[in-house]
Parts: C-alpha cells; sequence; structure tokens
C-alpha cells in the first residue's frame, strides 16, 4: 500500500487500482501497459495538487474473493486508520482532475455523499463519512454490472441521505471506450491521446482531431505515429 498523510487532514483520497501491468492483463489492450502506466501517473498527479493524504491500493495489497470486498475492504483500512471521510477513485478514469476531488471534499463536509458517474453504469468517484459506510448493505450491490449506480443511489436515497453527483466521466474498460475518448474529448493528457489514436483503429480521425487542437510545431517536434513516447503532457 503505497501513501502519502499529512497527519492533519481528516479527507483522504484511496486509489484504488492495479498496477498498469495488471491492468493491462485483465483488459487485454494493445500496448496497454504504457497506457495505464501514463493514465496513473495522471492521476497521482492531480491527486497530489488536492494536498490531501492518499492511499494506492494495487492488486497486492487489496484484500477480498471478489472485486466488490476488496474495494470495501480499502475503504475500511482507510477508515480504520483515522480518517473521517474518505473519497475512493480508480485509475481508468484520464480526465479525473484535482478540483473534481477537491469539490467532492468540499460536499463531503456539507454531509452528502459524493458520487462520479461513469458511462458504464458504474462510477469513478465515491465520497462518504464514516458514519456513512455501511459495510454489509454495501457488498450486497450488484458490482461490475451496468446496474451498479442505479442501486447505489437507490440505497443512499431510501436512508433519506443527501447526494451530491459530479459530472459523467469515461473510464477505459474495452476498445471502444477508448474509441469514444478520441471522438468525444480534446481535453486529455498528450501522451494518453497518442496512445488512445495508436490503440484504437482511427489513425486518420486521431491525426485530424490533433492538427485542430495542437500547435504544429509541437506536433512535428513530438508525434511521432511509429511508436509511443513515454512521459506525460497534460494541459
Amino acid at each position: 500500500m503505497k501513501m502519502k498523510t499529512d497527519g492533519h487532514s481528516k479527507t483522504a483520497i484511496l486509489i484504488f487500482a492495479n498496477s498498469p501491468e495488471e491492468e493491462s492483463r485483465r483488459k487485454s489492450l494493445l500496448h496497454g501497459t504504457e497506457l495505464f502506466r501514463d493514465i496513473m501517473t495522471r492521476t497521482l498527479l492531480e491527486v497530489t495538487k488536492t494536498g490531501l493524504p492518499y492511499f494506492h491500493f494495487d492488486e497486492q495489497h487489496q484484500r477480498g474473493s471478489d472485486f466488490g470486498s476488496r474495494f470495501l475492504n480499502a475503504m475500511e483500512d482507510v477508515f480504520d486508520i483515522g480518517y473521517q471521510y474518505v473519497i475512493a477513485i480508480g485509475a481508468d478514469i484520464p480526465r479525473i482532475s484535482a478540483s473534481q476531488i477537491l469539490s467532492a471534499a468540499d460536499r463531503l463536509k456539507k454531509d452528502e455523499i459524493v458520487i462520479g458517474p461513469s458511462t458504464d453504469g458504474g462510477f469513478y468517484l465515491i465520497g462518504l463519512h464514516k458514519s456513512q459506510f455501511l459495510k454489509q448493505e454495501m457488498i450486497q450491490l450488484p458490482w461490475q454490472t451496468s446496474d451498479l449506480r442505479a442501486h447505489l443511489v437507490n440505497n443512499i436515497s431510501s436512508k433519506g441521505l443527501n447526494i451530491c453527483i459530479l459530472k459523467i466521466l469515461s473510464d477505459i474498460d474495452r476498445v471502444e471506450d477508448l474509441d469514444g475518448l478520441i471522438l468525444g474529448h480534446k481535453n486529455i493528457p498528450y501522451s494518453i491521446f497518442k496512445y488512445l489514436s495508436l490503440l484504437t483503429r482511427c489513425e486518420r480521425i486521431a491525426e485530424i482531431t490533433i492538427e485542430k487542437h495542437f500547435d504544429s510545431t509541437f506536433l512535428k517536434s513530438h508525434y511521432n505515429k511509429g511508436s509511443p513516447e513515454h512521459g506525460l503532457f497534460s494541459y
């Protein structure tokens, strides 16, 4: 469990994400290790910008026989350290930002449960107070299905608790998700964009989009269709 703590905040961030190698293996994406390594680098950068303490649980530090139990055990572990609020995120959302995480932290202090919905019916972020963390009920949710978020929202609403829904974002589970990111968004890190254009079969679309949104001088020196470069370019 990799961590950075400041010893003062009552709110902690949980990054619940497999290593790039494991993520690539599970999702079977060409050049996936490089892709998820860059996404993780960007995620850590945005998390660091918040100034909040954070903990990263990869596959070596997760406990449980299925996704739901591993995720909830990780949240419980962070609460048990002594934090009153936990904001849990994954690392397959290229466009998550520090401002979104800080917005979630602010809403938590207003006694709200915060959910960041993903396009697949799940969520890329959940934040709640320790008193709202009902592990035995949450384990019954249909984890890793398109009905997860709906069941979660209904469960929260049935208890009369307040919910804050953030902007919907796309995660990366399949090649089709990469196509959607290329066609639908321009404000993603440049290195990740290069991987997306390489991994999908949209090379000409990627070239047109790059020409439209990036300076031509920059492109001549940085864009190499033959092989992706390592590193992070975020704007």
